[in-house]
């Protein structure tokens, strides 16, 4: 190459790398003062979450997705004097694309496709994010939830996805608040062949602890059972029969099955179906929680 097209070529080279240069800029917040109402229906949105939706299994657990569930969200009393709301936070982190967001407050323990749930959707353009306080209020819920979101194809570009978590909090007792971050699950489950565990669930008189199940299908309950170990080892302390309507969730107290626990294990196990399962322990002082989601094999 000649010293008269060097320079040439090295502005055509500049040029090149102008769009890489313009998709490293930042992001964007946006404000939203209410939700808008859904484009799209919990049946449609669940269907982004379930086993057929990706191949392979759980490549959306922790990436952007079109579709995801968001466990152990509130608005409501709880014990010890606590008041839990959850805040969501939602990112669109793809260059170019515009992503319409449908959210969903799934009730616990009823066919949340047999009856909509409430529900809204916001417009998340260009590597934009927001953050909605109190979303369950947001969307008209109160009690607890499971916050399913997803992508409405149909008023987003082609390559639009969204990442999310959210914060589930309580005033403190003496000033600030206590709560636990929750990565949003995008395809991330066990079933019958994989099983779930939690680790260091706590029942006494400083502590109390909880256990819930997700169950993915729009067509049918789902039946497991939780075995409850101490941290002893031997043989479990109780076996819990959980049954889940479709599209839906059960929480429950360990409190109610053992009355005691010490730094126990959770094992969830013999599934008819796709599931996620979750532990919370708290802090019968501060109510701060150890929120746990299940791992499996």
């Amino acid at each position: 190459m000649n010293r008269t097209h060097f320079p040439l070529a090295l502005a055509f080279v500049a040029l090149l790398a102008l769009p890489c240069l313009a998709q490293s800029e930042g992001y964007a917040r946006v404000e939203i003062d209410r939700l808008e109402p859904a484009t799209m229906t919990a049946q449609q949105a669940l269907a982004g979450v379930s086993p057929a939706a990706l191949t392979p299994l759980n490549i959306s657990s922790e990436r952007p997705s079109t579709a995801a569930v968001v466990l152990g969200a509130a608005n409501t009393a709880g014990l010890y004097g606590s008041y839990f709301t959850t805040d969501l936070f939602l990112l669109n982190p793809m260059y170019g694309e515009t992503a319409r967001i449908n959210i969903f407050a799934m009730a616990p323990g009823v066919d949340n496709l047999a009856t909509a749930p409430p529900s809204g959707s916001i417009t998340l353009g260009s590597r934009s994010f927001t953050v909605l306080k109190n979303v369950m209020a947001q969307v008209g819920a109160t009690g607890g939830a499971a916050l399913l979101i997803g992508i409405d194809s149909a008023k987003s570009t082609s390559l639009a996805r969204f990442t999310a978590w959210a914060y589930t909090s309580t005033p403190g007792p003496n000033g600030g608040r206590y709560g636990v971050n929750i990565q949003a699950i995008g395809t991330s489950y066990q079933d019958s062949l994989f099983d779930g565990w939690c680790v260091g669930a706590n029942v006494g008189s400083g502590t109390r602890a909880n256990i819930g199940v997700f169950n993915y299908s729009t067509t049918g309950s789902l039946s497991v059972t939780a075995y409850v170990y101490n941290s002893g080892g031997g043989s479990p302390v109780a076996s819990i029969p959980i049954t889940v309507p479709r599209a839906s969730f059960v929480q429950l107290p360990l409190g109610n099955y053992v009355s005691s626990l010490t730094d126990g294990v959770v094992w969830f196990r013999y599934a008819t179906g796709s599931y996620s399962s979750y532990m919370v322990v708290n802090d019968n002082i501060t109510n701060d929680a150890n929120f746990q989601l299940s791992t499996g094999w």
